[in-house]
């Protein structure tokens, strides 16, 4: 990884800078995109702004956005192509990346533990709560100009990705942060309303559509939703209506693991992973379909072009810990394909499974005991179905086999998200 210190030799060496980050962008993408442009239009530079989706209309409300453009068929000039909060660098989006495709050199800075370091020069700090905290890092070590632009996308880009400072990545640092921002001029009260208390009434009517399909397993540890693509037409959603509403079912009592599966305009599903406990990694699950993310949240999008019906199917695994290097359980458990690929076992006796194809729900339950684990496994449910053995009973090799090939995702990484 490189410093500060190497980074700011290259914003100081060139003129001219494009700054990116993620499709579906959130309060990080787009408060880290505002604070950086900010600080580089003070030392003189030249700035375009680009998100392949342009601003949200929830944070529209922050100073520069709307210097934030979609992209056009232009291809840009520019020495240096700078990508925030992007854990891959696809998901920059298609378009955008065509415009900065002559870039001269690529910084790319993030908090994903996915990220590959696709850069030129790369600062992931997987530790941070968001990128705009890395971002104010940077600005105080180097001794930039924070202006009041930048301290309010700051502010926003960190309480949006920390749950408003609730979550455990939320760090002491955070708090110093946050109250270096307020002693800087932040209007907190004026800020947090236009965050958190400005939703329009759709939202509204969207979730009351979702708590209509909330479902809970696992003997309560498990909560999940989905969001078809004809509510989103019948109430003419925007992409970031939804954004957050997983934390609701998230916050129940007892429940471990949120998801929320979401059908796109374009045929692919789009599943958020929402963990609340250590023993559950959210991003390990989501890394096994093509997705990523953090350790508490991440995401997976699967695409399946030329399909007139759309299948989703979600085996829940509520499963005892082990270690990895305990055998089978001798009573004769059903095989956990995804502990197997791991090196370990998990107690088939303990695994409570589910089929979900185009809303209904057939349930395949066994005993659960859902003290520890939940994982989560969407995979492709052509005919034939799934064949489940009996409880107490190894599956034999075909059928094995067969829930392995079932499994396989075709994940379109421009379309992951956290």
């Amino acid at each position: 990884m490189n410093t500060f210190q190497e980074i700011y030799a290259c914003l100081n060496k060139h003129q001219s800078f494009a700054i990116l980050s993620h499709v579906r962008p959130d309060g990080d993408a787009i408060g880290s995109t505002i604070a950086l442009g900010s600080v580089l239009e003070t030392m003189g530079k030249n700035v375009t702004y680009l998100n392949e989706d342009g601003v949200p209309e929830s944070l529209a409300f922050l100073n520069g956005s709307e210097k934030i453009k979609s992209p056009s068929d232009k291809v840009l000039d520019v020495d240096v192509a700078i990508a925030l909060d992007c854990g891959n660098k696809a998901r920059l989006g298609e378009n955008a990346l065509k415009m900065v495709a002559n870039a001269k050199c690529w910084i790319n800075i993030d908090h994903h533990k996915t990220n590959p370091g696709y850069g030129d020069l790369n600062y992931i700090d997987a530790i941070s709560p968001a990128t705009g905290q890395i971002l104010y890092q940077l600005i105080k070590e180097l001794d930039l100009t924070l202006t009041d632009d930048a301290r309010d996308a700051i502010y926003t880009a960190v309480s949006t990705d920390t749950g408003s400072f609730q979550y455990s990545g939320t760090t002491a640092a955070t708090y110093e942060m946050a109250a270096d921002l307020v002693r800087r001029g932040l209007d907190t009260g004026k800020i947090n309303e236009q965050i958190y208390d400005s939703f329009p009434y759709r939202r509204v009517a969207l979730t009351r559509e979702l708590l209509n399909t909330l479902e809970i397993s696992c003997k309560g540890a498990l909560a999940d939703w989905q969001l078809s693509k004809q509510v989103k037409l019948d109430l003419n959603l925007d992409p970031d209506d939804s954004e957050g509403l997983i934390d609701m079912i998230r916050s129940i009592q007892g429940v471990n693991v949120a998801l929320f599966f979401e059908e796109l305009l374009d045929d692919s599903v789009r599943v958020s992973i929402r963990s609340k406990i250590d023993s559950i990694d959210a991003c390990e699950i989501a890394q096994i379909f093509g997705g990523g993310g953090h350790t508490k949240a991440a995401g997976i999008c699967r695409v399946e072009p030329g399909r007139h019906r759309q299948r989703l199917g979600r085996v829940v695994n509520c499963r005892s810990e082990q270690p990895q290097n305990e055998q089978p359980d001798p009573d004769g458990g059903l095989h956990d394909p995804l502990v197997q690929r791991r090196g370990g076992w998990g107690p088939g006796s303990d695994t409570c499974q589910k089929v979900i194809v185009q809303g209904q729900r057939p349930a395949l339950k066994r005993g659960c005991r859902s003290d520890r684990a939940c994982v989560l496994m969407a995979f492709d449910l052509t005919p034939p179905p799934l064949h489940l053995a009996p409880e107490n009973q190894t599956p034999d090799a075909e059928d094995n086999d067969q829930w392995q090939k079932h499994r396989q995702v075709k994940a379109d990484p421009a379309k992951d998200f956290t």
